[in-house]
C-alpha cells in the first residue's frame, strides 16, 4: 500500500492545481503547493539555530556539530568519531574525523598541515571563546597522534587573547586552528546544499589567517 499525503498530490499535480475549478480540493491542496521541500542542509540549519548558547544544552551543541561535519564531509572524510579518548584518559576529543581524502582540499591539508586527522572541539559557550580553548586544543594536537589540524566550533568568535595564542602555537609549533563559529557553519551548510564545496569557508580561513603574518 503507497500513501500520497497533501504534499505528494500537490508535488505530483502541480499543473493540474492551478487549473482546479474544485473549491474544498483547492482549499486542502493548494496550501501545500507554495511549502518548500525541507532539506538536510535547512534541517541542520534550523536546528543548530534552536540550541541555545551556554551550559544547559552543552551535550546537544556538541552532538549536533558531529551531525553537520558529517553532512559536509563524509565522504570523502569518514564517518566521525565522537568522544574519543587517548590511552591514558587524560585528553577527550569531542569529535575526530579521519582524513583518508585522496584529493582535493582535505588531501592538500592532510599533506600541508599534517591533518592525518581533523579534532574538532565544540564549545557552546555564551561568550567569546577564550585562550584557554585554544590551549586545550594544543594540548590534543600531537604529530605522532592525531595531527595538528583542529577546529574550535563555538556560536561566538574568538577573544584577542584566544586569536594571540592561536598565532602562537602557528609560530611556535605549526599546530593550525581554525575558529568557526555559528554564522560560518551556517555558510557551510548553505553551500554544501547548493551543491557547492563547503570547505571553501575553511579554505577562506587559513588564507586570512596565515596572510595576517
Amino acid at each position: 500500500i503507497e500513501v500520497w499525503d497533501a504534499p505528494t498530490l500537490t508535488k505530483m499535480f502541480s499543473e493540474q492545481l492551478s487549473v482546479l475549478d474544485d473549491d474544498k480540493l483547492a482549499e486542502l491542496l493548494k496550501p501545500h503547493a507554495d511549502t518548500p521541500e525541507k532539506t538536510a542542509a535547512n534541517q541542520l540549519i534550523e536546528t543548530l539555530s534552536s540550541i541555545t548558547p551556554g551550559r544547559s544544552e552543552w551535550s546537544t551543541y556538541q552532538k549536533h556539530c558531529t551531525n553537520i561535519f558529517e553532512f559536509l564531509f563524509t565522504p570523502p572524510m569518514a564517518k566521525p568519531l565522537y568522544e574519543h579518548s587517548d590511552a591514558v584518559k587524560a585528553n577527550r576529543r569531542d569529535i575526530i574525523i579521519p582524513n583518508y581524502a585522496n584529493k582535493g582540499f582535505w588531501r592538500f591539508a592532510r599533506e600541508k598541515y599534517l591533518a592525518d586527522y581533523i579534532v574538532i572541539d565544540a564549545k557552546n559557550y555564551s561568550g567569546k571563546l577564550t585562550k584557554s580553548t585554544v590551549l586545550q586544543m594544543s594540548n590534543y594536537l600531537k604529530s605522532s597522534g592525531a595531527g595538528l589540524f583542529g577546529i574550535i566550533c563555538s556560536p561566538n568568535s574568538p577573544n584577542k587573547s584566544a586569536l594571540h595564542t592561536r598565532r602562537e602555537q602557528w609560530l611556535l609549533h605549526q599546530k593550525m586552528i581554525i575558529f568557526l563559529c555559528n554564522d560560518d557553519l551556517v555558510q557551510m551548510l548553505t553551500l554544501k546544499g547548493d551543491d557547492n564545496q563547503a570547505e571553501v569557508v575553511i579554505k577562506q580561513k587559513i588564507e586570512d589567517f596565515r596572510l595576517s603574518i
